[in-house]
C-alpha cells in the first residue's frame, strides 16, 4: 500500500475516495482501521480524517462499519490529544442517534479531555430524566466517575440515598448507591447494600453489576468478596444471552486459584472453555487460546485433546499446525515433571511416615 513506501499523502487521497464510494468497504478490521488512521495521522491531514469519519455518520439500519470506523477515529483522536476533534465527531453521532446513552458517555469523556468538565457533568445531568433504566444506571455511573475524589461524589451519593429510602428494594438504587460507596472507599459501608441487592437483582443486570462490583473489591485486595461476587455474577445466567459470560468464568477461576482452590478452578475453566469453543466464528484461534489457558493450569488432558486436534487439521495454516505440535512436546515435558515430583513427594511421606528404630 502506498503508506507503506512513504506516501503518505497520496495513500489519504485514495481513502477518501474509496471511502466516500463505499463507507462500509473495510467491514470490520481493527488493524485496518488503526494503519488508516495512522495514515491519516503520518499526513497530517486530521482536518479531513475528522470530516471523512462525520461523513460516515448517517441513519442507517443493521451493522454500519463507516460508523464503527468512525468511532475509532474519535477514540484515535482522544488518544493522539486532540479530544476537540472527537467532540466533533460525537457530537454529529447524537445528532443523528440521540437515544444512545454510550454515545453521551463517550461525548463526556471527550469534554473533559478537552477541559470542558464543567460541560461534561451538564450533559450527563441533563440525561438523567431520560430513557430506560439501564440508561439512567450508566449516566450515574458515569457522573460518579467524574466526581471521584471531590465533594460532588458525596452529594450525588447523598442524593441517592434519599431516593432508595423511599424505594428500599429498587435494584437499580441499591446498585448505585453501594456502587458510590465502592468509589468513594467505602468498601465495608457497601456490603450491606450489596447484600440486599443480591435479594432482589434482575436477571438481566446480574452479569454486568457483579462483575464491576467484584473488580473493585478485587482491586481494593478483598479477594473473598470478589469471589463471593463472582460466583454471583455466573448464578443462573444463561450462556445463551450472554456474551460476557465466558470471560467472567475465566475470572472466577483465577479468584478460586488465588484462594488455592485447584479443582474449582479447573471446573470453571472448562466452563470457559465450552462456551468460549461453541461461541466464537475463529474456531482454530479459538482452541489455541483455550489450550493456552488449559495448559497454565496443568489441566494437560484437556490442552493434549485441543492442540491434537489443531495438528490434525490440515484446513488450519501450517504455523498453527507447528505450534501445536510443539505445545505437545511441552505437554508431554511437563506431564513427565509432574509424575516425577509426584513421586518425589510420595516417597518424602513414606519415609517420613517409616518409624524411628531405636
Amino acid at each position: 500500500m502506498l503508506q507503506r513506501t512513504g506516501q503518505a499523502k497520496d495513500a489519504v487521497d485514495q481513502y477518501m475516495v474509496l471511502f466516500k464510494e463505499n463507507p462500509n468497504v473495510l467491514a470490520h478490521n481493527y488493524l485496518e482501521y488503526v494503519e488508516i488512521i495512522g495514515t491519516f495521522i503520518q499526513a497530517e491531514k486530521i482536518d479531513e480524517l475528522v470530516s471523512l469519519a462525520k461523513e460516515m455518520i448517517v441513519p442507517s439500519v443493521g451493522q454500519n462499519f463507516g460508523q464503527q470506523f468512525a468511532r475509532s477515529v474519535a477514540r484515535a483522536c482522544v488518544r493522539g490529544d486532540n479530544p476537540e476533534a472527537a467532540v466533533e465527531i460525537y457530537e454529529k453521532f447524537i445528532e443523528v442517534y440521540p437515544n444512545r446513552t454510550h454515545t453521551y458517555q463517550d461525548l463526556a469523556s471527550a469534554y473533559v479531555a478537552a477541559g470542558e468538565r464543567e460541560k461534561a457533568i451538564q450533559l450527563l445531568r441533563g440525561r438523567l430524566a431520560t430513557g430506560s433504566t439501564a440508561s439512567q444506571v450508566e449516566t450515574v455511573l458515569k457522573l460518579t466517575e467524574l466526581y471521584w475524589g471531590s465533594s460532588e461524589l458525596e452529594d450525588l451519593t447523598a442524593e441517592y440515598a434519599t431516593k432508595l429510602a423511599e424505594k428500599p428494594a429498587d435494584p437499580a438504587l441499591l446498585y448505585l448507591v453501594a456502587s458510590m460507596k465502592v468509589a468513594a472507599n467505602n468498601f465495608e459501608e457497601a456490603k450491606p447494600l450489596i447484600n440486599r441487592l443480591l435479594k432482589v437483582l434482575p436477571a438481566a443486570r446480574r452479569l454486568s453489576w457483579m462483575n464491576r462490583l467484584a473488580e473493585a473489591y478485587r482491586v481494593a485486595g478483598d479477594r473473598e468478596w470478589e469471589l463471593r461476587l463472582l460466583e454471583s455474577a455466573v448464578e443462573s445466567v444463561d450462556p445463551k444471552t450472554s456474551s460476557r459470560l465466558s470471560e467472567t468464568y475465566r475470572k472466577l477461576a483465577m479468584a478460586y486459584a488465588h484462594k488455592g482452590e485447584k479443582e474449582k478452578a479447573q471446573n470453571t475453566l472448562l466452563k470457559m472453555g465450552a462456551l468460549r469453543l461453541s461461541q466464537r466464528s475463529v474456531r482454530y484461534l479459538e482452541k489455541e487460546e483455550v489450550a493456552k489457558i488449559y495448559a497454565q493450569h496443568d489441566m494437560l488432558a484437556d490442552a493434549e485433546a485441543l492442540w491434537t486436534d489443531l495438528l490434525n487439521d490440515f484446513s488450519v495454516r501450517p504455523w498453527t499446525r507447528r505450534q501445536a505440535e510443539q505445545q505437545l512436546k511441552k505437554i508431554k515435558r511437563r506431564r513427565a515433571f509432574l509424575e516425577l515430583k509426584n513421586r518425589v513427594v510420595s516417597k518424602r511421606k513414606t519415609t517420613q511416615r517409616k518409624p524411628t528404630v531405636e
